[in-house]
């Protein structure tokens, strides 16, 4: 996943500078063609959203501290990412340091 991250970071920069943020989001996300045979992405939007909470509560809940274990470092590892590659704005200001 990591080894991909920046042809894609490259590709959806490319798509938001041209079409902008809702027209990139709509056809990538939420496009009927993009959430068929199998290709499901605003599932796989929902899934990156919530994995981290579905961990962390049902440990949480039913005392599975392996589950809280594996919950918290997908959360610290997205982060981590956008720190080390110290996303910025399109006008070249920095957003995260």
């Amino acid at each position: 996943m990591i080894s991909h991250y920046s042809g894609y970071l490259a590709f959806f920069t490319d798509s938001i500078t041209k079409d902008g943020i809702t027209k990139t989001v709509e056809r990538y996300v939420f496009a009927p063609e993009n959430n068929e045979r199998g290709v499901s992405m605003f599932t796989r939007f929902q899934a990156g959203l919530l994995h981290p909470l579905i961990h962390i509560g049902y440990g949480m809940e039913f005392n599975v501290p392996g589950m809280v274990a594996e919950g918290a470092p997908i959360i610290h590892i997205r982060i981590l990412i956008l720190i080390r590659l110290r996303c910025r704005s399109f006008d070249g200001g920095l957003l995260w340091s």
